[in-house]
């Protein structure tokens, strides 16, 4: 309850937001601590015109700042004031059709707040605080409630929708989503550095418990909501339909018949890509190419070669961008010696394949019983073999070579020609002291092939790259199919090679990601679970289901997972492989794989 200084206070302040916008018809709000009656402290006011220029959002913002001294109140500048005291309706209408969250496979993310100076001067926060005072107990100190009520009740629609995505529209019930309203149960972050909800305001706790009851009997009386024993959850297509406004380009043409993927809709555990997603300069690049459409690419892909020799830190003679690593998978076996080639098996499909499309007869060896490779049997292969396939680490096993151990079998076998697929090595924190990307004009013998999609989570832009030695380079340019790369990845993949801040957080993040999802699948007394060194996990079934039921199972509860022991026959056993996802999204796997009382 508002105190009657505070009341004195925000009337003084309502007084000056009027005379600056005396044309106008303007809200004046206080949200915050300011609403409890706290006092000595800062008071949290916005103003919302229907236009306003950033001329009008410095002055408000000095008009508050000096408010705020002459009253002997503290300033609380962290976020500036210009980005938090001021919003049109034009931005309330920005924040219900797309709300200041990522989507990512058709979900809503909710990042935790970045303390960063660029982050606090963003439209996320500024967009982000507007979601709060909507929702939040706020007064209206001055201007039309009725207005503002519209909006609030929108406001919570979209706050449903965007947290049951976020959770995994599981059913809950009314306390349990106010808790995730308070923290973030993956994270722990809670209040100003979550969504703004702090559990020790007592009127702020009683708005949220009244206004999330009413909403969900409402919404459910909608069918936009489901009940079942106490505990709701959000009808699937009302949350679609929110994602498909929010992830559009405009707020108009929303209804574009877009071919659809399954995995798209679930939680795909079964794709070996970084889980963290594209960036978000790359999904703001992909919204900005529609000019490009009907331009020609380069095809020599001279400017994104040397970007690729930039990122591998390699001369750009020794570098080629591909269609994807299949590209240079399939073009390899051609103009190299593949009359006698070798792969380890089980192993990517795509080696097999290259060699199949040309009719090459090729020796399969075996991984050893515990699906590590045998060096020995490798280094006897070779000295038998001209060309040798190797996946390091190897999908779908996990199994890996070290440099050391990798350098000296080539060295040691000149006439046999390596191509080695570090794809899933791109993923590791440890890549430059592992990749062997600087060896090539040494080790004339050793071609490394990369698929650039796992680590920058952008698959639909068929992207991989070649590294050998500066002839075969030139051989396989000669090769190349002109055009090859489309004019979309010519332009945005750069953005993708030059965001070093990206790289290095999916590095930090996967390598964590794998440790908890291993240890939680350790746990698990009918699964035997192979340590990782990369972005997936191999898990072997001991008793109670089989690897196809399990997907099976999971796949109804609209969770995919690579089931591996009828996709490889060098496989015995019942074996499934899970690619790491979100923390988030993890959780939800080991909360489904409990509940099947396997």
């Amino acid at each position: 309850m508002l105190s009657e200084k505070i009341k004195k206070l925000v009337n003084e302040y309502a007084e000056l937001i009027k005379q600056t916008f005396s044309d106008d018809e303007p809200i004046v709000i206080l949200y915050g601590s300011g609403v409890e009656g706290v006092e000595n402290s800062d008071l949290d006011l916005c103003t919302i015109v229907h236009n306003y220029t950033e001329e009008d959002a410095k002055k408000v913002g000095e008009i508050t700042k000096k408010f705020h001294i002459e009253n002997g109140m503290k300033i609380d500048n962290e976020v500036p004031f210009e980005n938090k005291v001021i919003y049109s309706f034009l931005d309330i209408e920005k924040v219900l059709m797309k709300p200041p969250f990522q989507i990512f496979r058709r979900k809503f993310y909710i990042p935790s707040i970045e303390k960063t100076e660029e982050y606090l001067k963003s439209k996320t926060i500024k967009y982000r605080l507007l979601l709060y005072v909507l929702t939040a107990n706020s007064f209206v100190v001055y201007g039309n409630e009725k207005v503002l009520n519209k909006y609030r009740k929108r406001a919570w629609e979209i706050l449903i929708q965007v947290m049951f995505s976020y959770i995994g529209n599981e059913f809950i019930s009314k306390e349990e989503f106010l808790e995730n309203l308070f923290k973030n149960q993956f994270t722990g972050v809670e209040g100003e550095d979550f969504l703004g909800y702090k559990r020790e305001y007592k009127d702020l706790c009683e708005h949220l418990k009244r206004t999330i009851s009413e909403c969900f009997d409402e919404q459910t009386k909608k069918g936009k909501m489901f009940k079942s024993n106490g505990k709701y959850k959000c009808n699937p297509e009302w949350i679609k339909r929110s994602i498909l406004i929010a992830d559009s380009n405009n707020f108009e043409k929303i209804n574009m018949d877009l071919k659809g993927y399954p995995k798209m809709e679930g939680y795909d555990f079964s794709e070996n890509a970084n889980p963290l997603g594209p960036s978000v300069k790359v999904q703001d690049a992909l919204r900005e190419c529609a000019g490009y459409i009907n331009v020609y690419s380069d095809y020599k892909n001279i400017d994104i070669n040397k970007d690729l020799s930039d990122f591998f830190k390699v001369s750009v003679n020794n570098v080629a961008i591909a269609n994807g690593s299949l590209e240079a998978i399939y073009a390899l076996p051609r103009f190299l010696d593949s009359s006698r080639a070798t792969i380890i098996a089980p192993t990517y499909w795509g080696y097999a394949a290259g060699l199949d499309v040309l009719g090459r007869k090729y020796q399969k060896i075996a991984l050893d019983k515990n699906l590590d490779y045998d060096l020995e049997k490798i280094n006897i292969a070779a000295k038998k073999s001209t060309m040798m396939f190797i996946c390091n680490p190897n999908n779908p096993t996990s199994s890996y070579i070290y440099k050391k151990d990798l350098y000296k079998i080539i060295k040691d076998n000149p006439n046999c020609h390596f191509i080695i697929d570090e794809s899933h090595l791109l993923l590791h924190d440890n890549f430059f002291e592992e990749t062997l990307s600087k060896d090539v004009e040494e080790l004339k013998n050793l071609s490394i092939v990369y698929s650039l999609s796992k680590l920058f989570s952008v698959a639909g832009l068929r992207v991989g790259a070649l590294i050998s030695n500066k002839n075969v380079i030139q051989k396989y340019k000669n090769w190349q199919i002109p055009y090859s790369l489309n004019t979309m990845s010519q332009v945005i993949f750069p953005i993708c090679l030059k965001d070093e801040e990206f790289v290095k957080n999916t590095r930090d993040n996967i390598h964590k990601l794998v440790k908890d999802l291993e240890e939680e699948l350790r746990k698990f007394d009918w699964l035997e679970v192979k340590s990782s060194i990369t972005n997936f996990i191999i898990c072997k079934i001991k008793r109670g289901i089989t690897a196809v039921e399990l997907a099976d199972k999971l796949e109804k509860d609209g969770i995919y997972i690579r089931e591996l022991s009828n996709s490889y026959a060098e496989i015995n056993g019942e074996w499934i492989r899970v690619s790491v996802n979100r923390k988030e999204f993890n959780e939800l796997l080991i909360r489904k794989l409990k509940s099947y009382n396997i």
